[in-house]
């Protein structure tokens, strides 16, 4: 697979709703950019054939999943479409695809491991941005009343 680059935020939300709606035993694949299910007729044939694996493919919703942390945790101005908040809402939905992609690939303890980790870094920054922000609400509140 050629290294990919994704640079446009929006693609980067398309591809974050499609990992929040993996189900259980979906083999994904990447084609143009974009993670789809695999439904091709004789799927493990093709599957070898075009050197789709789950850890390209695994790789790629990585990249994913850290460009929406870095565009949550950027300082640059905030896009006027997808706000933090909703990049945030949209990393949170993923956990649940992730869940499932889990499930499918339980066996393979390495990309099981990668799935945890992926989860774990969604769940944190999320948690930390929600620190931060009522932190500040918090400061503001008192800031006001004094």
């Amino acid at each position: 697979m050629e290294e990919l680059q994704i640079e446009k935020l929006e693609d980067v939300i398309l591809n974050l709703k499609l990992i929040s709606k993996i189900k259980q035993n979906d083999k994904m694949i990447v084609v143009n950019k974009v993670i789809q299910v695999d439904h091709r007729l004789f799927q493990p044939l093709f599957r070898w054939y075009t050197s789709d694996n789950r850890s390209e493919t695994f790789n790629f919703i990585t990249l994913i999943i850290n460009k929406g942390i870095e565009n949550l945790s950027s300082e640059k101005k905030e896009d006027v479409i997808y706000s933090k908040d909703f990049i945030k809402k949209e990393l949170l939905n993923c956990l649940e695809g992730l869940e499932n992609l889990g499930a499918t690939y339980k066996n393979d303890i390495l990309i099981s491991s990668k799935i945890d980790l992926l989860k774990d870094k969604i769940k944190k920054i999320c948690n930390f941005e929600n620190k931060n922000k009522n932190e500040y609400s918090n400061n503001s509140k008192k800031k006001g009343n004094d």
